[in-house]
């Protein structure tokens, strides 16, 4: 049987697969009509990733927590990385983590960090004064990080 954690990246692309075929099917329907019922589908489309996202890395942190007795999860998965010579994957599980906390709570410490390193990262981050991740993206709501089925998909994987 599979360990609870194990099951966190299956729950995570079973319900991203799930979005990517109702967003698929908004998007035929924005083809066809710019009502603002698809439109407002679209953003909740990109607000219900946000969810997946945070909730996918949450669950994770209070899964290690509870399987593992680490009262600071992220900071003991860190070194317990670091330790076993997986600096990248360490390097790569911050990233992700600042974006969640960003997605939580907004500028901050994080925020500057993933800003000092937007360059490395594999989504877009946007700094308080930048108005827009895409300008022109009907999808797009105003969070400092975009989560996207990709970026959800690589909570899981994580």
């Amino acid at each position: 049987m599979l360990h609870d954690i194990d099951l966190v990246p299956l729950a995570a692309e079973y319900s991203i697969a799930g979005h990517e075929r109702a967003e698929a099917e908004n998007f035929a329907h924005l083809d066809q009509s710019g009502a603002t019922k698809f439109i407002t589908a679209a953003r909740m489309m990109t607000m219900r990733a946000t969810i997946l996202a945070t909730g996918t890395i949450s669950v994770f942190e209070a899964l290690l927590q509870q399987s593992l007795g680490w009262e600071q999860p992220f900071a003991m998965l860190d070194k317990h990385l670091r330790t076993h010579g997986l600096d990248d994957l360490a390097e790569r599980f911050l990233d992700f983590r600042d974006a969640i906390n960003v997605l939580k709570h907004g500028a901050g410490r994080s925020h500057d960090r993933l800003l000092t390193r937007k360059d490395r990262v594999d989504f877009a981050v946007r700094a308080l004064e930048q108005p827009f991740h895409k300008e022109g993206d009907i999808s797009e709501i105003s969070t400092l990080v975009r989560a996207d089925a990709f970026f959800v998909r690589n909570c899981g994987r994580l």
